[in-house]
C-alpha cells in the first residue's frame, strides 16, 4: 500500500505556495495602486511628460513587478494586461515624439532651403542673362 503522506505534503506545499502568491499579488496591486495614484496627482498638477518624477515612479513599479514575476513565475505581459495604467505611466516616463512634431520641427529648415534654392536660381538666371547681353554687345 502506498504511503499517503508525500501526496498530502505536496498538496500542502502547493496550497502554501498559492496562499503566498495570493497575498504577494495583493501586495503588488496595493503598491502599484499607490504608484498610479501618485502618477494621477502629478498629471493633475500638470507635471510635463518625461519628468524625472514619472521616470522614478515607472522604475519603482517595474522593480516591484519584476520581483513578483521572478518569484512566482509570472510573465510581465500578464501584469501589463491586468493593469493597463502601467502603459500610461510608461508613456509619461518615456514620451515618444510624434511624427507631426518632427514635421513641424523640420518645416523651417525646408522653407529656408527652398527660399535659398530660389534665390540661387534667380541669381544664376541673372548671370546667364548678363553674359548673354555681354556677348551680344561684343559681337555687334
Amino acid at each position: 500500500m502506498k504511503n499517503p503522506i508525500p501526496v498530502y505534503a505536496a498538496k500542502t506545499e502547493q496550497y502554501w505556495h498559492d496562499f503566498k502568491k495570493f497575498w504577494a499579488l495583493r501586495s503588488l496591486e496595493s503598491d502599484l495602486s499607490r504608484i498610479l495614484k501618485i502618477m494621477t496627482g502629478h498629471k493633475n498638477n500638470k507635471v510635463p511628460a518625461g519628468s524625472s518624477h514619472y521616470v522614478a515612479l515607472h522604475n519603482e513599479a517595474i522593480n516591484r513587478i519584476v520581483q513578483f514575476c521572478t518569484e512566482y513565475k509570472v510573465t510581465l505581459a500578464s501584469i501589463y494586461t491586468q493593469i493597463p495604467a502601467l502603459k500610461e505611466l510608461e508613456d509619461l516616463a518615456y514620451p515618444v515624439v510624434s511624427s507631426t512634431v518632427k514635421k513641424i520641427a523640420y518645416a523651417p529648415l525646408v522653407i529656408i532651403g527652398l527660399s535659398t534654392l530660389i534665390l540661387f536660381l534667380g541669381l544664376f538666371t541673372h548671370i546667364i542673362h548678363w553674359l548673354f547681353n555681354f556677348g551680344y554687345n561684343l559681337v555687334r
